[in-house]
């Protein structure tokens, strides 16, 4: 079992929290991964997340910054960057971080139901 100054810990709270759609706990738990440890990627992420969620999406823009600033390579910060982009009618910063994620793992233009794929190609029209 892990304890409390262990990030696993925090971590699986932290998936709960987003199972359970309980945005102000995920953050307080992305706050807690990092607090542990200020250079793990997966707690900026998760408050990224949380303020995603909570329609907080420059904060979020700024928390996902964090995270690929700590590990450029996470497929998923980088989509949910773009996401965030997209929610700001931010077409073209959109595209660069879905066209980033794609380029990380070229298998996710065929898995992830397309979603990835779909709102790349949604961006592109919106931003023309």
């Amino acid at each position: 079992m892990f304890g409390k100054k262990d990030r696993k810990y925090w971590r699986k709270k932290a998936l709960e929290a987003t199972k359970l759609e309980e945005w102000d706990n995920l953050l307080s738990f992305g706050q807690k991964m990092i607090e542990l440890d200020p250079k793990d990627f997966d707690g900026w992420a998760t408050k990224g997340d949380a303020q995603y969620h909570l329609g907080n999406f420059d904060l979020a823009l700024t928390f996902y910054k964090k995270a690929i600033q700590i590990n450029n390579k996470d497929v998923l910060s980088w989509q949910n960057f773009g996401h965030t982009f997209k929610s700001l009618d931010k077409y073209k910063e959109a595209i660069k971080c879905y066209n980033m994620a794609l380029d990380l793992n070229p298998l996710d233009r065929f898995r992830n139901n397309g979603k990835l794929r779909d709102s790349l190609v949604e961006c592109e029209k919106l931003s023309k």
